[in-house]
C-alpha cells in the first residue's frame, strides 16, 4: 500500500473472550516492508506476533502501533492497558519499551479487553502518526516513514498481528479500510 505519501486507516476491534491467566496479550497494527514480506513473524504472548523474540526473528523494516493489555515486566510495559508506537528501523522491530519506542500512552480511556467494540483511526501526514481511539487522540508520534523505513517506491505491507501467552483472548477486528492521502 502506499504508505510514504500519507493515509487513514480506521477500523473497529474488540478485544474479548479473556482466558487462562486472563486477558492477555493484546494485538498490533503492523506497517512492514520486510524481504519476508507476508511470511514475516514475530513472537507469541507479549511479542504481539511482530516481536523479535527467543527463537524468533521478528519482523524487521516495521513500525507497530501495539494494542497491549497484559503487563510483561521484562518488556518494561509500564502496565496492563496502553499503547505503544515501536520501531528499530530497518532492525528486527521489538515490544520492549525499553528499547525501540517511539511513543507511548501509559493511560487510557478506556479498558482495551472490556469486550466493548472502539473505533481506531491511525492517521499519518509525513512526519505525524496520530492515533485516535473513540475518537479521544491518544497518541502522537513525530515520525517519518520514508527516512525510517527502507520502503519499495514509498509502499509496505499493512496489516494486524496479535500474540497470546499463559492468558488468552479473542482480538477481533470487525472492520477496516484504508485510505491513501
Amino acid at each position: 500500500m502506499p504508505v510514504s505519501g500519507g493515509f487513514r486507516v480506521e477500523y473497529v476491534f474488540n478485544l474479548n473472550t479473556c482466558v487462562g491467566i486472563g486477558c492477555a496479550d493484546g494485538y498490533a497494527f503492523v506497517i512492514q516492508n520486510s524481504v519476508a514480506t507476508t511470511a514475516a513473524l514475530g513472537g507469541f504472548g507479549g511479542y504481539l506476533g511482530y516481536s523479535v523474540a527467543p527463537g524468533v526473528a521478528g519482523i524487521e523494516n516495521s513500525l507497530a502501533i501495539e494494542f497491549d493489555d497484559f503487563q510483561n515486566t521484562a518488556l518494561d510495559d509500564p502496565n496492563d492497558n496502553h499503547i505503544g508506537a515501536q520501531s528499530c528501523g530497518i532492525a528486527p522491530n521489538t515490544s520492549d519499551h525499553a528499547t525501540c519506542d517511539l511513543s507511548l500512552a501509559p493511560t487510557l480511556a478506556i479498558v482495551l479487553p472490556d469486550g466493548a467494540n472502539h473505533k481506531v483511526e491511525i492517521t499519518y501526514t509525513p512526519g505525524i502518526l496520530d492515533t485516535i481511539v473513540d475518537g479521544v487522540p491518544v497518541m502522537h508520534t513525530t515520525v517519518d516513514l520514508s527516512s525510517l523505513l527502507s520502503l519499495t517506491n514509498g509502499e509496505a505491507y499493512i496489516g494486524f498481528t496479535a500474540g497470546a501467552g499463559s492468558g488468552g483472548q479473542n482480538a477481533d477486528i470487525l472492520a477496516w479500510s484504508f485510505t491513501p492521502e
